[in-house]
């Protein structure tokens, strides 16, 4: 009897500690964990959107950013690095040009996605400078700005405040520009249609609306907008001298300059400058030079591989003659002006657009022309 009794209490006791062990093995920490993950997951769900025939033809990052209007340029790059934004389920590098039926889809909680597309996000502009935007034409669709010097055009992928465009936004907002307010509503934001370095002061254009954009950007493309700069370079030229300028020209992303060379490799691309020398003294040369292809740092490149480099350019200029003219002639950054645009009749009441020389050669600057 005993024994039996012994028995059951051990089976009993057994049982216990097992149920016990049960409890410290349960599940419920796991489950707790993967219903975490499963909210987190599902918490931004996904939205497509498919390109239409209107639509395509844009690169991505310009379609997004009309799209959703408050969203900045460096939450949507951010958003491809994370793959939070996918095109036809592939992470996204910002440059894709978009085909008909295409798919993109978004991975954004539902109030982030509204919020940017119904313009209850972030303001559409980022800036906090309260800059005087020097206007030297607009009508109703298209505006010429004059970009001041160590100021960039846009927003790159680490996000730049206070770009031109930001600044031109904000102008635009302020003044409740129609057009803008207009084109706004369609997902449309202003765009840039001509692109400056940061330290090249000068003359952009601007599309104010879709349709007068993709014209000026058409136009450009097919060189029938006419781009004149004027750059103060090293040494003495011919006087009068008229000369066009043609190579190949290829950059070198990881110290972010270009070189000039004479025969086509992979990679490189055919590069023409034109220029005439307007006057020429024993240390420099003024020139009026006509872009007529537009490649990153062409003009800077063309007149260092004749020997002949941009005064006050630290990347392709000379030490020696930089330090000299910002002694002489408080000399900052580069001597490169974008001056004057020719465009096409009928695009604007202008053909003509350009900035006088008192504006190009302010201060000190004006004795290089006595």
């Amino acid at each position: 009897m005993i024994v039996i009794i012994s028995f059951i209490l051990f089976v009993f006791l057994l049982c216990h500690f097992a149920q016990d062990d049960n409890k410290t093995d349960s599940p419920k920490t796991s489950n707790k964990q993967l219903n975490a993950a499963y909210n987190e997951r599902n918490d931004k769900t996904v939205k497509e959107i498919i390109i239409n025939t209107r639509d395509k033809g844009q690169r991505i990052d310009k379609y997004l950013s009309k799209y959703f209007s408050d969203l900045p340029t460096s939450f949507l790059y951010k958003m491809f690095r994370k793959k939070n934004i996918k095109l036809n389920s592939k992470k996204i590098e910002g440059n894709e040009i978009l085909q008909e039926k295409d798919l993109i889809e978004v991975f954004f909680k539902d109030e982030t996605f509204y919020k940017f597309k119904n313009g209850e996000g972030a303001p559409e502009y980022n800036t906090t400078r309260d800059i005087q935007l020097n206007v030297v034409y607009e009508d109703k669709n298209m505006m010429v700005v004059s970009k001041e010097d160590n100021l960039s055009v846009h927003s790159n992928d680490d996000e730049e405040e206070n770009t031109l465009i930001d600044i031109v936004t904000k102008y635009l907002h302020d003044r409740n520009d129609e057009e803008y307010l207009r084109s706004k509503d369609t997902g449309f934001m202003p765009a840039l249609c001509n692109r400056l370095d940061r330290n090249t002061r000068g003359l952009v254009l601007i599309g104010k609306n879709y349709i007068t954009t993709k014209t000026i950007n058409e136009m450009i493309k097919n060189r029938e907008v006419e781009k004149y700069y004027i750059a103060v370079v090293s040494g003495k030229m011919p006087e009068y001298e008229e000369k066009t300028l043609r190579g190949f020209i290829i950059k070198n992303s990881k110290s972010n300059t270009s070189t000039i060379i004479d025969k086509e490799i992979e990679g490189s691309k055919y590069a023409e400058t034109r220029y005439r020398v307007l006057r020429s003294q024993d240390d420099y040369s003024i020139l009026e030079i006509n872009l007529i292809t537009g490649r990153g740092h062409q003009i800077r490149a063309h007149m260092k591989s004749i020997g002949h480099p941009i005064i006050g350019d630290s990347k392709y200029g000379e030490n020696t003659v930089n330090r000299l003219f910002k002694r002489n002639y408080d000399v900052k950054t580069q001597l490169l002006f974008a001056y004057k645009i020719i465009l096409p009749k009928g695009l604007c009441e202008k053909q003509e657009i350009k900035i006088s020389f008192d504006d190009i050669f302010p201060g000190k600057l004006k004795e290089l022309l006595d």
